[in-house]
């Protein structure tokens, strides 16, 4: 009786042992070669997953997670930068449409006086961006700035504030950042 015992229990641990390491080496792989090199060069705090068929950043540094927009499909490029206060997060599609994610930490300021300020003492800024005015995207509050980007086009800047934290988002895509607003997680 004793040795039914203790094969039994070593088949058991031996099934779960393997059914383990099955599903370590399935969510190890899922991503692919792809993820996994757009992942090591990522800082810890900041990756892509994939989460029922959607690339989803999740920036723990920055507290938010976005989906990659429905016409993107996935992410060719992710890039993260400090500069000075400000944290940015660079995307890019397969297509090559850029959407660049900045985050602004700890204001107390409404959106319109932090952006007149910044407006202010940003040296370089000659022509103001044009105020589009707010748009509610999901559940939140958005304010939208059209600027002239040159030969490129319009350039879009959306600014979100959640937590204390003003996040722009920058594209010529208004499309691709209301997805991104619509289905991201601040």
């Amino acid at each position: 009786m004793s040795k039914k015992i203790i094969f039994l229990i070593t088949v058991i641990v031996s099934a779960v042992f393997l059914i383990v390491a099955s599903l370590s080496f399935y969510f190890f792989w899922q991503g692919g070669p792809r993820l996994r090199s757009i992942n090591k060069n990522l800082p810890e705090g900041i990756r892509i997953e994939k989460r029922n068929g959607q690339e989803v950043v999740v920036n723990k540094l920055d507290d938010y997670e976005i989906t990659a927009p429905k016409d993107w499909s996935e992410f060719k490029k992710v890039e993260y930068r400090k500069i000075d206060s400000e944290k940015i997060v660079d995307l890019e599609s397969v297509n090559s449409q850029l959407i660049e994610i900045k985050t602004f930490s700890d204001t107390k300021k409404e959106i319109e006086e932090w952006l007149r300020e910044r407006w202010a003492n940003t040296p370089g800024v000659y022509i103001k961006p044009e105020v589009l005015g707010n748009e509610k995207i999901g559940k939140y509050i958005v304010l939208k700035v059209k600027d002239f980007g040159g030969e490129v086009g319009d350039i879009f800047f959306y600014y979100l504030k959640a937590n204390s934290k003003i996040y722009e988002f920058t594209s010529d895509s208004e499309k691709s950042i209301k997805d991104i607003i619509l289905n991201g997680n601040f």
